[in-house]
C-alpha cells in the first residue's frame, strides 16, 4: 500500500515539475519566474529526499539480516572509519589552527617592523630638534601654515 502511494506522489510530482519546466522554457516575466524555480527547487528536493529515504530502508534491511559474526565485523569496521574521520577532522582543525597563528605573527612582525622604523624617525627628529644651539630667548609655537615656514612647528623670536 506504500509503495503505491508513493507512486501516485511520483506521478503528481513528475507531472507538477514537467508542468513547470514547460512554462519556464515558455519564457516568464521576472516576476514569475522567481516563484516557479523556487517550487522547482523543493519538487527536485523532494525527489532526493525519496531515493536517500529508499537507500536508508534498503541499509537498515542489510544490517538486520546480518547474522551474528557479520554484524560484530560491520561495528569494528564502522567503529574504525569513525575513529579515522575523527582524526583527519583533528588534523585539519590543528593545521588551519597552526595557520592562523603563524597569520598573527607575521602580522605582528609587520607590526613590529613599521613601529620601529617610526620610532626610528621619531628619535632622529629629536636628535635634530636638540642638537639645535639653545635660543638667547624663548621659543613660542607657530604653526607652519601662518608664517612659521618651519617643518617642527617651533619658531625664534
Amino acid at each position: 500500500m506504500k509503495r503505491e502511494a508513493d507512486k501516485l506522489v511520483g506521478i503528481k510530482v513528475n507531472a507538477r515539475r514537467a508542468e513547470l519546466e514547460a512554462r519556464l522554457a515558455a519564457g516568464l516575466a521576472p516576476t514569475e519566474k522567481a516563484p516557479v524555480m523556487y517550487e522547482l527547487r523543493g519538487l527536485r528536493l523532494l525527489e532526493r529526499q525519496h531515493n536517500v529515504r529508499i537507500m536508508v530502508d534498503r541499509a537498515q534491511d542489510e544490517v538486520m539480516t546480518m547474522g551474528e559474526r557479520g554484524y560484530k565485523k560491520f561495528a569494528r569496521e564502522t567503529d574504525a572509519a569513525r575513529e579515522s574521520a575523527d582524526k583527519q577532522a583533528n588534523k585539519r582543525r590543528v593545521a588551519e589552527q597552526e595557520a592562523h597563528v603563524k597569520a598573527l605573527i607575521n602580522i605582528r612582525a609587520k607590526m613590529r617592523e613599521m613601529s620601529t622604523a617610526a620610532r626610528a624617525r621619531k628619535d632622529d627628529c629629536n636628535k635634530r630638534v636638540r642638537s639645535r644651539p639653545q635660543p638667547p630667548l624663548r621659543w613660542r609655537v607657530v604653526s607652519p601654515s601662518r608664517g612659521g615656514g618651519c617643518w617642527h612647528g617651533w619658531y625664534r623670536e
